[in-house]
């Protein structure tokens, strides 16, 4: 008889007070049990530490280190982990309801084998929620859209050992656009199947790194060291083609 999937779920956070312990909640709720949650503090200077002590008694590993980026705590965040599956969960964060990793899990238990699994995300704007649904997507395509939000990184799973053994971990080149760095070396490496479920609620602020733009010329460093050699004409073709595909799509879920 197979054990059930072991889920590890990282939260890195610095300074992360006004939106910390919902994301923390959202974890502890989860109605399936089998979840080891590590949070990587980079010594924060504010309420976050009383806040993750409060719920030190059911977090499994608290680290509390200084980092030069989110990057390297979530590395840490991974050195520690020891669950079959990684999710990284920003502190600004939080999943979707509290059986998300019950249905990740029956997911994953049908169509076993895979380097990662995504899935879909809920936007949060101040009051305002909307659908983000994505797809089935592979690497030369995801490149053609010039970025990962067709694969969201706050809905990822990935096979913990079999990604150490064939991709490491997050590059720290990168301070801002890791992950989709991590993102496309997964699709090189393996299958990286989509499943339609509602994973996580990711809140865009005036503090978050998506609003900042710091991210846009790092997302070109990347892009340039992977690109396909593809003609200006195929790959404005598919741009077009896929981001229509993405826009259609969400206008008819957000009607629902």
């Amino acid at each position: 008889m197979n054990l059930p999937l072991k889920i590890t779920i990282i939260t890195a956070v610095y300074n992360g007070e006004a939106y910390l312990e919902e994301t923390i909640k959202s974890v502890l709720g989860q109605s399936y049990t089998d979840i080891e949650y590590i949070i990587v503090d980079g010594l924060s200077e504010d309420r976050t530490p009383e806040i993750i002590d409060v719920y030190r008694s059911r977090i499994s590993h608290i680290i509390a280190e200084a980092d030069h980026s989110m990057y390297e705590a979530i590395n840490r965040g991974i050195k520690a982990a020891t669950g079959d599956f990684l999710l990284v969960l920003n502190s600004d964060d939080c999943l979707a309801d509290k059986n998300v990793i019950h249905q990740v899990v029956r997911f994953v238990e049908k169509h076993p084998g895979c380097l990662a699994y995504y899935g879909n995300i809920l936007k949060r704007e101040g009051e305002r929620m909307s659908k983000r649904r994505v797809f089935q997507i592979d690497r030369k395509h995801l490149l053609y859209t010039k970025h990962s939000t067709l694969v969201p990184h706050p809905a990822l799973f990935v096979n913990r050992i079999q990604s150490l053994n064939k991709i490491g971990v997050y590059d720290l080149t990168y301070r801002y656009a890791s992950d989709f760095d991590y993102i496309l070396r997964l699709m090189e490496n393996g299958l990286v199947k989509y499943m339609n479920l509602y994973v996580s609620i990711f809140r865009i602020h005036e503090e978050s790194i998506t609003s900042s733009g710091k991210l846009d010329k790092e997302r070109m460093d990347i892009l340039n060291r992977y690109e396909n050699r593809k003609s200006w004409f195929v790959k404005s073709f598919y741009y077009f083609l896929i981001w229509a595909g993405y826009k259609i799509l969400n206008v008819v879920a957000n009607r629902k």
